[in-house]
């Protein structure tokens, strides 16, 4: 099994001292895949301390106006510090970079709202066609960091039919979760028959336990493969289950975590989210035969 890390959220307003205590002890075992913002726009720390004092449902009409009068863009590369740190891990082989949104904002005239999710992030979830930002975007992440940034993921793990035509005409590769089996339209238009079949049966036989599906699946000209959520209310045992079911069927597993909440606390429990993730590294290490890899190695 090739085991994988994909940390959302990294933009300009990281400091690379925060980064570098975040990925101490974890990017030594397996490198993370840095998903990265390019052009963050808004106040990042404010927003993200509003969303977790409101909660999803609380994020009103009158919120959502106040997030979106803020225009400010904010490129990754004039953090310069945070900039000489990415590059030095990159060139350690600790890191590699992906592509998370382009701003990181919707900017849909209506914002799409739900139960358990923040519509206003959710950039890709849209009605817009966000072709030729994403092409632009993409071009400057790769020339920043002077690498081929293939992979991409979508803010808050949404993604519409126009997010996914967005990615499709640009070639990308998407690490995300797969639209639904009984959603046939979507599978018809961006997947083949035999890999809708193949989904089709694994959402049948799994759909209680939630498990990945363990492949990447061609979509275009990239990949697309699913993912597991580390976060705080997350089941540690079904993390572990669905590590259990990918190592059998010699797949690829990504897990998806979020550095700037690696000092909360897991549900129930004393420790950190960071030291969730350390545990589940070494009960991979000990219980299968893994290597641990980057996102693009998964597609080598």
């Amino acid at each position: 099994m090739r085991f994988a890390i994909r940390d959302d959220d990294v933009n300009y307003h990281f400091s690379e001292q925060f980064l570098a205590d975040s990925l101490d002890g974890v990017s030594n075992i397996c490198p993370v895949t840095l998903a990265v913002v390019p052009w963050y726009q808004g106040n990042w720390k404010q927003n993200i301390e509003l969303f977790e004092s409101l909660g999803s449902t609380g994020i009103t009409d009158d919120v959502i106006q106040a997030i979106k009068q803020d225009n400010d863009i904010y490129r990754i590369d004039d953090n310069q510090a945070l900039m000489h740190y990415l590059t030095q891990e990159l060139e350690a082989g600790r890191v590699s970079i992906a592509q998370h949104g382009i701003y990181h904002q919707n900017n849909d005239k209506v914002v799409p709202k739900f139960a358990k999710n923040f519509g206003i992030g959710a950039e890709f979830y849209t009605t817009c066609d966000l072709s030729d930002e994403l092409s632009s975007s993409n071009q400057y992440l790769n020339g920043v960091f002077d690498c081929d940034v293939a992979f991409f993921t979508p803010p808050q793990n949404l993604l519409s039919e126009k997010g996914l035509d967005a990615l499709l005409s640009n070639d990308m590769s998407v690490c995300g979760y797969l639209p639904s089996a009984k959603n046939y339209g979507l599978f018809s238009k961006y997947f083949s028959t035999v890999n809708f079949l193949r989904v089709f049966k694994h959402q049948l036989f799994n759909r209680k336990t939630k498990r990945p599906y363990p492949y990447a699946i061609k979509f275009g000209e990239g990949y697309f493969i699913e993912h597991v959520s580390l976060q705080p209310s997350t089941s540690i045992d079904d993390i572990k289950d669905a590590i259990d079911f990918v190592a059998k069927k010699g797949g690829d597993f990504v897990l998806s975590t979020h550095t700037y909440g690696f000092n909360h606390k897991m549900l129930n429990s004393d420790k950190t989210m960071k030291e969730a993730l350390i545990d589940l590294l070494e009960y991979v290490q000990t219980n299968h035969d893994v290597k641990f890899v980057t996102m693009n190695e998964i597609l080598r």
